[in-house]
């Protein structure tokens, strides 16, 4: 028994096998279509070589050119055996042949994730690789594989070829440890590892054992899973999954909040939370807690059940003190944390505001004395806002213009002589509220005046009216600020009469 790879028996019988494989027995199989052409066309060339020595008209003797005609036939046979194979060789070796040994490095994005590490022997590992607490799983495989690599190269060099495949949603073969090292950057979409258990097994030779580093995030099924382990099991291939990372606790993220650049002290303001939450277990369900702080002070508090991972919105009411005011903008904060998770840091998120610590501004203009008016005054005149002096301050400071009316009800407060006509007057308010008021009434001054008033940050309503007046401000400063295109009614009446049918909407 002699080793067949690498000689030149072996090649030319068509034997390959690992250096230290030894034949125990041969056979020869032969192929009757690779006969038949051999012997077709060693007989034509041998005829024709046989003919043309015959017919060369040459001193030479007999024997000489009946030599060099069967030494060119023997060069045609084996010509011919090599073209057309007319047998096959088969051998059964003998001797211990190392399967390969595939290392699969989970390259998905869910590697990039920084684990908190709450327990000594995470953090150990951590420090030992020369990484802060709060590597990345990535971070942290990559110095390892680059610290151990010669060891274990070294290990397993006895054991069989090593081959090293990055995994996505699909495998693939690196040529090198080194490049599959420097090519894990953890950037691919998703991991499934029963499609790369099933990739590696269709190499050839099949390994004979894999090793999966992984965080086991998988994007495939549990039994495709299942399914790609018993494949491995019955090719006789052992799967080590090394894992990555550590049990995570819920975690809350602070995506945005959402809060009024301007509140009112005393009044209740609504800010908007939107969470995002992950690591939450289904069987061990998690509360938190959100709190809102003004300057350090809490002014809102609420807990929510953290049932699933996802994005969540919240909104909180909280009413602002007036001794929080700043000039520069009162610093409002949304902080949230895991209830009894002391892993969890918290997050939070700040915004300024404006505390507005006086009552707002507002002025009620319209052409005359009508229950419109009378409704808001009295529901603007309302008392709110804190406790001073025994009394709680009104929130909303009202100021009424009739246009026309009788004058000794206008001449007392809060009713005003007359539409301001100075600038800052008119810039003296919050907030103007335009009734059923006649364009010419008012004035074209008064028009420029409240469009500069609302280009500077002034507030205006524009209330409609069965008169239509509202219908003037077209062409005038303030037809461009009206939020929709206003028509005049049509006037024509219908020829004939007609019953209107009460609709689907409105039966429900």
């Amino acid at each position: 028994m002699e080793p067949m790879f690498g000689s030149l028996s072996g090649w030319w019988l068509g034997l390959d096998a690992p250096l230290d494989a030894s034949v125990s027995h041969w056979h020869i199989t032969p192929d009757p279509t690779g006969i038949a052409l051999a012997v077709v066309t060693l007989g034509a060339c041998g005829a024709a070589a046989i003919y043309a020595y015959r017919s060369e008209m040459s001193a030479t003797r007999t024997v000489v050119r009946t030599l060099l005609a069967s030494l060119r036939i023997v060069a045609l046979a084996f010509l011919c055996s090599w073209l057309f194979r007319p047998a096959g060789c088969g051998a059964t070796l003998s001797g211990d042949q190392p399967r390969p040994i595939a290392i699969i490095l989970d390259d998905s994005q869910s590697m990039r994730q920084a684990d908190l590490r709450v327990d000594a022997a995470s953090r150990t590992v951590a420090r030992d690789a020369g990484l802060s607490e709060g590597c990345t799983r990535i971070e942290l495989g990559k110095k390892l594989l680059e610290k151990h690599r010669e060891a274990i190269e070294r290990d397993l060099e006895g054991k069989g070829p090593v081959r090293w495949y990055l995994a996505g949603n699909d495998l693939e073969r690196m040529p090198d440890a080194a490049t599959a090292i420097e090519r894990w950057t953890g950037s691919r979409e998703g991991t499934d590892l029963a499609a790369a258990i099933d990739r590696a097994l269709d190499a050839t030779p099949i390994p004979g054992s894999l090793v999966l580093w992984t965080d086991a995030r998988t994007g495939g099924s549990p039994a495709r899973l299942e399914q790609a382990l018993e494949r491995a099991r019955q090719a006789g291939a052992t799967v080590t999954v090394l894992g990555t990372g550590v049990e995570q606790p819920a975690r809350l993220e602070l995506r945005d909040m959402q809060a009024p650049q301007v509140v009112q002290a005393g009044e209740r303001a609504r800010a908007l939370v939107r969470l995002r939450i992950s690591g939450v277990d289904p069987a061990r369900p998690a509360r938190a807690e959100i709190r809102l702080v003004l300057e350090g002070e809490e002014v809102a508090r609420d807990e929510i059940n953290l049932d699933k991972d996802g994005d969540l919105p919240h909104g909180m009411v909280f009413m602002p003190p007036a001794r929080l005011a700043r000039p520069e903008g009162t610093k409002l904060e949304a902080r949230v944390r895991v209830i009894d998770g002391a892993a969890d840091p918290g997050d939070r998120l700040e915004r300024r505001v404006t505390i507005l610590d006086r009552p707002w501004r507002v002025l009620i203009v319209d052409q005359t004395p009508r229950w419109d008016v009378r409704f808001l005054l009295m529901h603007l005149s309302r008392d709110g806002g804190e406790q001073g002096r025994g009394r709680r301050a009104a929130t909303v400071e009202a100021s009424i213009v009739l246009l026309e009316g009788d004058r000794e009800l206008t001449a007392r407060p809060p009713f005003l002589n007359g539409f301001p006509t100075r600038r800052q007057d008119l810039f003296a308010f919050d907030a103007v509220l335009l009734g059923d008021v006649d364009k010419d009434k008012l004035g074209e001054r008064a028009t420029s005046m409240l469009r500069d008033f609302v280009e500077e940050g002034g507030g205006l309503i524009i209330q409609a009216s069965p008169a239509q007046r509202s219908l003037g401000w077209i062409n005038t400063p303030l037809g461009d600020l009206l939020p929709v295109e206003l028509v005049p009614a049509a006037t024509d009446m219908p020829p004939e009469g007609y019953k209107p049918l009460l609709s689907t909407w409105g039966d429900n």
